[in-house]
């Protein structure tokens, strides 16, 4: 854990052992996510817990460990559905997905026949940081 949090971030690593220690899935998946570089489809069950959350937008801030090299090059194609069948994939938790240069895909599912799913153009990416840089409001600005 000493390669994913910075030391004032002990709260944080404290919040993550005791996920380990029950023990969660989703943080023990976020610890192998961490290793996983050369990815190109990404499918999983979100449920309500954080570690996978603290994961993704720690790559898509380019924090540690992910600000050496860029996080998850070769992704492309993310499928997320719901543990549940009565709550969506929270948007926040796909937001970060939006950050990674080569995804194309994105879709978020519950386990029933509704699901959508949008194809993304890579030219959407440059808009975003030009609206960020010119000081404009946008609904990822809280990743910077």
């Amino acid at each position: 854990m000493d390669e994913i949090f910075e030391p004032e971030e002990e709260d944080t690593r404290t919040k993550w052992r005791e996920h380990l220690l029950i023990p969660c899935e989703e943080a023990w998946l976020g610890l192998l996510l961490v290793r996983t570089t050369h990815l190109e489809t990404l499918e999983f069950s979100h449920g309500s817990t954080e570690p996978m959350s603290d994961i993704l937008h720690k790559a898509a801030r380019r924090q540690r460990p992910f600000h050496r090299t860029p996080p998850f090059f070769h992704l492309q194609e993310v499928f997320v559905s719901s543990q549940t069948t009565d709550t969506w994939v929270d948007s926040g938790f796909l937001q970060p997905f939006f950050y990674f240069p080569a995804v194309r895909k994105i879709e978020s599912y519950r386990n029933g026949p509704e699901n959508w799913s949008r194809e993304i153009r890579h030219c959407s990416r440059p808009l975003l940081g030009r609206a960020l840089q010119s000081g404009m409001p946008s609904a990822a600005g809280d990743l910077y």
